[in-house]
């Protein structure tokens, strides 16, 4: 039996509510519409806690991520056309911050992005020593995935975060 493949209905919703926001978005105003709110909007943003000026900032550089997803996605050189992008939006899994998607179709087994940040085997979970209890003791604002072969990566100090009023950094 093939399986079913997923419904991409979920991420388009998702897409062009982002591309909305971007589009409603006023760079002049002192105070984003959505900021009495405190809740994230579809890129996982939350404005209400951020000074406009980040608010500008991050929008740009949003705006300028969703155009060059779209170039990448759809490139007319041969060379260089993927067929797909990847695009960082709020998850479809309720309370899960931020995902990323595939927009467009890719190959299985494809490589279609890089995750940094400190990688632990599962042997170090299993039975953990002292340092790596210190390193976990140190901060508890963990941003962690666990992968399908039980590797799990502790993505920290990447150089991009959650979007909220604690952590504002968009790249």
């Amino acid at each position: 039996p093939v399986p079913k493949r997923p419904s991409r209905v979920p991420f388009l919703t998702r897409k062009r509510e982002a591309i909305r926001t971007l589009l409603d978005f006023d760079p002049n105003a002192t105070e984003e519409k959505s900021a009495a709110s405190s809740i994230a909007d579809d890129f996982g943003y939350i404005a209400s806690n951020s000074d406009p000026d980040i608010t500008r900032a991050i929008r740009h550089h949003q705006t300028i991520n969703m155009m060059k997803a779209s170039l990448i996605k759809n490139s007319q050189h041969q060379s260089s056309n993927l067929g797909y992008s990847i695009v960082a939006l709020r998850s479809t899994i309720p309370d899960a911050g931020r995902g990323i998607f595939i927009d467009g179709t890719a190959r299985a087994g494809s490589i279609v992005a890089f995750f940094p940040g400190q990688v632990w085997p599962k042997e170090f979970l299993l039975q953990p020593t002292a340092s790596s209890k210190a390193f976990f003791d140190q901060d508890d604002n963990f941003h962690l995935s666990l992968r399908y072969d039980g590797i799990l990566i502790d993505s920290r100090r990447a150089p991009y975060a959650v979007l909220n009023g604690q952590h504002i950094n968009p790249w």
